[in-house]
């Protein structure tokens, strides 16, 4: 709704780190709140309340009991009625996820791509938020009662994910290994590469944009799609690396055929590894079998 409607394009409201009042919403309250958000019958609404004693009785509402609220966490939408902003939205949806799961919804609230009704994707999105307004809120609200979401998973997020697997490649090169990832940090995602002037007329391009980018390293991975990059590209790549090598990049490429498969797919996370100088050793004893987990809960969809 955030992506559609015009919710987001509320100013942010000034509601100061004060106690929220301490008066219980009234019914006719809260039904004039899901009118005027478009919510379903069906869909539960969520309410801030400062004491346990103000919960609403009703059962298509769920009130959290929160005393404090960070200054400009909300945005007003209508008189005496305001949305959590983008950012506290994401915390309170990651409250209860597990740690994967809270990832991938900050990777999706920062990305440019969202997940629909019935599962499908759309692309090209503006991203709700930032990783540093999400990070600077996660601090200001610490472990406050209602509000603090996973933590953990707030050091995992990125900008810009251009698509769910760009999202679940990105989780597992900067998982730890302790976590069943490949410690890869240091790398953007969709970052751009400008192409010097001597060269833009032979390729007819101002820039490239790379789904991986470790500029330091100058080494760059593409994930070559067909569902999502298109057909009958194989010129267009072969012109795109070799340009590409020529300005002094390792161009490595992670085809949707390694990612089915956990032992493809690790020899493929070894190359990229050796290309950015790190080693192949660990001191995590079953770290083969803890790389196997989490590549099934990231990809396992790809092979049915």
């Amino acid at each position: 709704m955030c992506r559609t409607g015009d919710i987001a394009l509320c100013e942010p409201a000034s509601t100061s780190v004060t106690p929220l009042s301490g008066m219980r919403p009234l019914l006719q309250e809260v039904e004039y709140a899901r009118l005027l958000l478009h919510l379903p019958e069906d869909e539960a609404l969520s309410i801030c309340v400062a004491r346990g004693a103000d919960r609403v009785k009703r059962g298509d509402t769920v009130a959290h009991v929160c005393r404090t609220v960070p200054d400009r966490s909300f945005r007003r939408v209508s008189a005496g009625v305001y949305v959590a902003s983008p950012e506290l939205c994401l915390l309170q949806l990651m409250k209860d996820s597990e740690l994967v799961s809270s990832v991938r919804l900050g990777f999706e609230f920062c990305g440019t791509y969202s997940f629909k009704v019935g599962g499908t994707v759309e692309y090209g999105l503006a991203p709700l938020c930032n990783m540093q307004k999400v990070e600077k809120l996660s601090r200001e609200v610490g472990r406050k009662r209602g509000l603090a979401g996973n933590r953990d998973a707030v050091h995992y997020i990125m900008d810009n994910s251009g698509s769910p697997y760009e999202t679940d490649i990105a989780i597992a090169m900067s998982f730890s290994t302790v976590r069943g990832g490949y410690g890869m940090k240091g790398f953007s995602l969709n970052g751009e590469i400008e192409i010097p002037e001597r060269l833009r007329a032979r390729l007819g391009k101002d820039s490239y944009r790379c789904d991986f980018l470790w500029e330091e390293k100058r080494v760059i991975l593409e994930y070559d799609s067909d569902s999502y990059h298109g057909f009958n590209r194989r010129s267009y790549d072969a012109i795109r690396v070799n340009a590409l090598t020529e300005l002094g990049y390792t161009v490595c490429t992670l085809t949707t055929n390694q990612l089915r498969y956990s032992m493809s797919f690790d020899t493929a996370m070894r190359s990229v590894r050796c290309c950015l100088g790190l080693r192949n050793r660990s001191e995590v004893r079953d770290l083969p079998a803890r790389r196997m987990r989490l590549h099934k809960q990231l990809f396992d969809g790809l092979r049915r």
